[in-house]
C-alpha cells in the first residue's frame, strides 16, 4: 500500500513541477545583462581626443615629445598650426588608434592656452566592433588648472569623410565655440541630456614629454536612441569623473556611470516586453578590460554585483 501511494504521487509532483517551471522560465527571459557598447563608444571617442589634444597643446608650447612634429608653428598668436603625431613613437597608443600610424591635429591657436582643433585619425584599428573614430570636427580646447580640457558633442565625431586641416574661423564661430568651454562636469546623474556635452580633461602630471603617466577624466551626459526590428529604446547615460590612466587604457580605474534605459524589445519566448531599468557602473584598479555593476534595477536587476567586458583592446 505504501508503495502504491508513492508511485501515485510521482505524476502529481511532475505536474506541479511543470506548472511552476513555466513562470520561472518567463521570469528568466524578463531580465538581461546591460549593454556596455555605449560606454565603449564614449571612451573610444574621448580617450583619443584627450590624447591628441594634450599632445598638440604641449607641442605648440614648444615641448619636445617623441614622435611629434609641428609644421606651420606659431611665432606669435593668434596662429594656425599643424601637429603630426607618430603614435607608435609616443609610447602610448589610445584604444582605437592603431600603432605605427599618424594622428594629424590642425588648429587655430588664440594663445598658448586656448585653441580650436580638428583631428584626423588615420588607419584606425578598433577590432570587430562597429564603432570607428575617423575624424573630429572643430572642438574648443583650453588649459585649465594645468590640465588640457576638450569639450565636444557626439555629432563632432565622424562629422564627415574629411577633416579640415587648415582651420579658419570667423569671430562669431569663435565666440560660439567659446561658450562650450563654459560647460562644467556634472556633479550627479541628474545632468540634462537634451544638451549633450562631453568633457575630457587630460592631465600630463607635469611631464608633457612623458605620456605614460598621463590620466584622462571623462564627464558629461548624453542620449542614445535606437530603433530596430527587435528593440526600440532611449538610453540616457551620465559619466561622473570617469578616470583612465595611460598605463592601462583597457578600462577606467575610478568614477561612476549611470545608465537609464526606457523602451521595448521583442522576445520569442514571451513576445514584446518592457526594456526599463537603471544600471550604475563602477570601476576598479585591475587592468582587465571589465566594468563592475554595484547596483542595477528593472530588467537589469540580476546584473547587480557582477562584472562585464568593455571590449576595449589593449594595443
Amino acid at each position: 500500500m505504501r508503495m502504491r501511494i508513492v508511485s501515485n504521487s510521482i505524476p502529481a509532483l511532475a505536474a506541479l513541477f511543470c506548472l511552476t517551471c513555466r513562470p520561472v522560465q518567463t521570469v528568466k527571459h524578463i531580465f538581461q545583462n546591460p549593454d556596455t557598447e555605449p560606454l565603449r563608444e564614449i571612451l573610444l571617442s574621448a580617450l583619443p581626443l584627450g590624447y591628441a589634444a594634450s599632445i598638440a597643446m604641449s607641442a605648440v608650447r614648444g615641448e619636445s615629445i617623441p614622435g611629434v612634429s609641428v609644421s606651420q608653428s606659431c611665432a606669435g598668436f593668434p596662429c594656425n598650426a599643424l601637429v603630426n603625431i607618430d603614435v607608435d613613437s609616443t609610447g602610448v597608443v589610445p584604444p582605437g588608434v592603431a600603432s605605427t600610424r599618424t594622428v594629424v591635429v590642425a588648429g587655430l591657436w588664440s594663445n598658448d592656452s586656448l585653441a580650436f582643433l580638428s583631428m584626423f585619425f588615420a588607419d584606425l584599428d578598433t577590432g570587430a566592433a562597429a564603432f570607428t573614430l575617423a575624424n573630429v570636427s572643430t572642438v574648443p580646447v583650453t588649459i585649465e588648472n594645468g590640465a588640457v580640457r576638450v569639450v565636444y558633442a557626439r555629432e563632432d565625431v565622424n562629422a564627415g569623410s574629411d577633416t579640415v586641416l587648415t582651420v579658419s574661423l570667423t569671430q562669431d564661430e569663435i565666440d560660439a565655440e567659446m561658450t562650450r568651454l563654459e560647460t562644467r562636469p556634472p556633479a550627479d546623474s541628474s545632468v540634462t541630456v537634451d544638451q549633450e556635452a562631453w568633457i575630457v580633461d587630460a592631465d600630463n602630471g607635469g611631464t608633457p614629454g612623458l605620456l605614460a603617466d598621463d590620466t584622462y577624466t571623462v564627464s558629461g551626459g548624453g542620449q542614445f536612441v535606437e530603433v530596430g526590428a527587435e528593440e526600440a529604446y532611449i538610453l540616457q547615460i551620465t559619466f561622473l569623473f570617469v578616470k583612465t590612466a595611460a598605463a592601462c587604457l583597457r578600462n577606467p580605474f575610478d568614477g561612476t556611470v549611470v545608465s537609464r534605459n526606457t523602451g521595448v524589445t521583442s522576445s520569442g519566448q514571451i513576445g514584446t516586453k518592457p526594456l526599463i531599468g537603471t544600471v550604475i557602473f563602477g570601476f576598479h584598479q585591475a587592468c582587465d578590460g571589465r566594468v563592475d555593476v554595484p547596483l542595477a534595477t528593472g530588467v537589469y536587476a540580476t546584473a547587480t554585483r557582477h562584472a562585464f567586458d568593455l571590449h576595449i583592446s589593449s594595443l
